[in-house]
């Protein structure tokens, strides 16, 4: 979810009651979906339940006592990378 907080105008006056639904009958007729919006501002909200893809891949490698870590993530779809990486003293 987002939105945005402004003083909104309408031809350069402060919005009013009348220029909101005004502004919203003209979205409808558009064909877009109207947002929660009032004289502050507008909200607006996206889903998505679509299953997604992660792939995972890990290296460990241990030195006497020392133990690194690594991992890498992609996300195909999105083409979204992630890495981590952690040193742990075992004793």
């Amino acid at each position: 979810n987002g939105g945005l907080v402004s003083t909104m105008t309408y031809d350069g006056a402060p919005i009013g009651p009348i220029e909101l639904q005004e502004l919203k009958d003209k979205l409808v007729l558009a064909g877009i979906d109207v947002p929660d919006i009032s004289a502050e501002g507008f909200l607006f909200g996206a889903e998505n339940n679509d299953p997604v893809l992660r792939v995972y891949g890990g290296l460990s490698l241990d030195l006497l006592i020392l133990s690194l870590d690594l991992q890498g993530v992609i996300v195909p779809a999105t083409k979204s990378l992630g890495a981590s990486a952690m040193i742990r003293v075992q004793l």
